[in-house]
């Protein structure tokens, strides 16, 4: 695995209490770090850099606690604006003439090396396998409960010549050309750790698994969860977020549950697993990413300190908006008097449980950068998403809009692309471009 040098090693939790800094190392200068409340995550901060072409002051430090390095970086990102540009160079679609290029519902993709396409279908449950160029060249698996058959597809990843499908309790493992190798089955020992997550198998025997687990009461709450398995299935390590509450249930008249109230502004555990980069889960209560490797050890805690953004009259009325269109939306359809009641109580009843913006799921590519996802930003274009981006050496680059949910792979966003004239799906692939000097990817 793919870990930083500097990461440490320790077994403490994700629930214990940080000890006080022991020692600080710095790096290049760095300034010494104010202590502002702290709201933003970062990814291997590891070097001290000086202020941005914008003049924004930014540096990096790394402090041991407890064994482990933590990396801290302040002072903002190091450029303002878009980081990225994003051209769109292919949009995969059905060729008529071939049935099999058809896709009831594409989904999750991967792309090879050579450029090679895999997409996973969800609706027909087989991956299709385009060229560079959009071609269609091939189908893997089919529908079905046998080996190398797929019940459903909910991921798909290219790991050097191997291609892996994750199929609920399954993994499957076939060669690019689409030779089926095996099929690796969830061990029953471990079935009481997998509540509707993902598991990935490695090539050890072991196993990953994430879970985002919720429990209800009066409120709604979630947490993130990372378990490793051995080779029969028995825990090797269990590692949790804290409960994080991020909606609750309204009371009618009588007592009873009512409906569910959406909490806006407020954070949601989340995690990524790479196989080259180990696993990473948010706490936004802290907030902090802790970074674990495939045997369950904390090797990394990242941070990032800054003012806190507080939530405006603006954004409340962004949200406001958002919740009168969601309600003029199901009031139109002949079927959505149910839904249109939860968004009326949402925008009659609205509770703003965290005075800040917050970032949530991350994700980490294949070049290790890391993408965080800033939750409730206003004004994007339709289907559009915000990140916040960190270099793999942990440099907080800046923010950068994708035109859709990512799958960034080989210097390409993966997207499922939604025409605006026929409203019908397609995979699209988007060249990366940096936007700003000194920024690669």
């Amino acid at each position: 695995m793919k870990l930083p040098l500097f990461l440490g090693r320790a077994s403490h939790l994700f629930e214990d209490p940080p000890p006080a800094p022991a020692a600080r190392r710095e790096r290049r200068a760095c300034p010494e770090l104010p202590a502002p409340a702290l709201v933003l995550v970062v990814m291997f901060a590891v070097a001290c850099s000086p202020a941005g072409p914008n003049g924004a002051a930014h540096g990096f430090s790394v402090t041991s606690e407890d064994g482990v390095e933590v990396a801290l970086t302040t002072g903002g990102p190091r450029h303002e604006g878009e980081i990225f540009a994003y051209e769109r160079t292919l949009v995969i679609r059905p060729d008529p003439a071939i049935a099999e290029s058809v896709m009831y519902s594409p989904y999750w993709m991967a792309m090879a090396e050579d450029g090679r396409i895999f997409v996973g279908d969800m609706g027909d449950r087989q991956v299709v396998v385009f060229s560079a160029e959009g071609e269609y060249l091939y189908r893997i698996g089919r529908r079905g409960q046998g080996p190398g058959e797929f019940q459903r597809v909910t991921f798909v990843d290219v790991d050097g010549d191997v291609l892996w499908v994750t199929d609920g309790y399954r993994n499957h493992a076939f060669e690019l050309d689409g030779t089926f190798i095996e099929t690796f089955t969830l061990p029953t020992a471990a079935l009481g750790l997998m509540r509707d997550g993902r598991w990935w198998r490695l090539p050890d025997g072991r196993g990953v698994i994430f879970n985002l687990e919720e429990r209800y009461d009066r409120f709604t709450e979630t947490r993130a969860e990372m378990h490793v398995i051995g080779p029969e299935g028995e825990p090797r390590a269990s590692i949790v977020t804290p409960w994080v509450v991020n909606g609750e249930f309204l009371l009618e008249e009588d007592g009873s549950r009512g409906e569910w109230l959406q909490h806006y502004f407020a954070g949601r555990p989340w995690g990524d697993f790479s196989r080259h980069f180990g696993f990473h889960l948010v706490n936004p209560l802290e907030p902090e990413v802790r970074v674990y490797d495939d045997e369950g050890a904390l090797v990394g805690r990242l941070r990032v300190e800054l003012p806190p953004e507080p939530v405006t009259d603006e954004d409340r009325a962004w949200v406001m908006e958002q919740l009168d269109d969601a309600v003029r939306r199901a009031e139109a359809r002949e079927t959505g008097y149910q839904e249109s009641r939860g968004y009326r109580l949402q925008r009659d009843n609205p509770r703003f449980a965290d005075p800040k913006h917050y970032w949530s799921r991350p994700i980490v590519d294949d070049k290790g950068f890391v993408w965080l996802s800033i939750d409730h930003v206003r004004d994007l274009p339709e289907g559009s998403y915000r990140w916040a981006v960190f270099s793999p050496e942990g440099e907080y680059l800046g923010q950068t809009t994708t035109p859709g949910w990512p799958q960034p792979q080989r210097g390409h966003l993966l997207i499922r692309w939604e025409d605006p004239e026929s409203g019908e799906v397609f995979p699209a692939v988007y060249r990366i471009r940096s936007m700003v000097e000194g920024v690669e990817y």
